[in-house]
């Protein structure tokens, strides 16, 4: 007769083997979100043969709320530079801020401290700004001193426009969400949604370096 205690040694063995189970579906999943962003950094890196990427490990974010930096695995000696782009494949990261050996510093595109010129992507529109964040995780991008009549409208693509040398147009950055005259009616702003910054990065690219105009930069 089955005795109370063999019930309990075989409930404990098949929770045992439950446990393994999930654990072993948990991995598989991990593995499969691995190869999966793996699979399309690499279509990214291939879709951009003028540009140097440096693919970099995630280290780390600045705590709280108003985090606006975080830390990569790739510095000076993979030639790594103040001020170069750093993106996945959604788009516009931040800007490397400052420079290590082995690792370095990316200033977030939501932080107050980061400015990057931008242009509306759309055929019928040649809107240029300068796009800057506010600050915060899940408050949107600014993207300031537009003409007052300038062609901007919800859901319009923002991409960087080039005109830094260290890093190459056409990157995405965010999406506008609306735009309106600033408070002396001069001058047109529109609030953008970022497009790559999120939590849990854990890899992205640095360019290090983009052709433009037949020349490397």
């Amino acid at each position: 007769m089955t005795t109370v205690k063999t019930l309990q040694q075989q409930n404990e063995s098949l929770q045992s083997e439950i446990n393994e189970l999930r654990y072993a579906n948990l991995a598989m999943a991990e593995i499969y979100a691995e190869n999966q962003r793996l699979r399309e950094m690499l279509n990214y890196k291939n879709a951009h043969p003028e540009q140097r990427l440096v693919v970099s490990k995630v280290l780390g974010r600045t705590p709280g709320e108003l985090s606006d930096s975080l830390y990569i695995d790739k510095g000076t000696d993979d030639g790594v530079q103040q001020d170069m782009a750093v993106v996945t494949v959604n788009g516009l990261v931040g800007l490397v801020e400052e420079a290590y050996p082995s690792s370095a510093r990316v200033t977030l595109v939501t932080s107050t401290r980061c400015n990057v010129g931008a242009r509306i992507l759309r055929a019928n529109s040649r809107a240029v700004g300068i796009v800057t964040g506010r600050g915060g995780n899940n408050v949107p991008l600014l993207m300031e001193h537009l003409q007052r009549e300038a062609d901007v409208l919800p859901g319009d693509v923002v991409v960087t426009s080039g005109y830094s040398q260290n890093h190459p147009a056409g990157i995405v950055i965010g999406t506008v969400k609306e735009s309106s005259l600033d408070a002396a009616g001069l001058l047109r702003n529109a609030t953008v949604e970022p497009a790559a910054v999120r939590e849990g990065l854990e890899e992205v690219f640095v360019v290090v370096w983009h052709q433009q105009d037949g020349n490397v930069k």
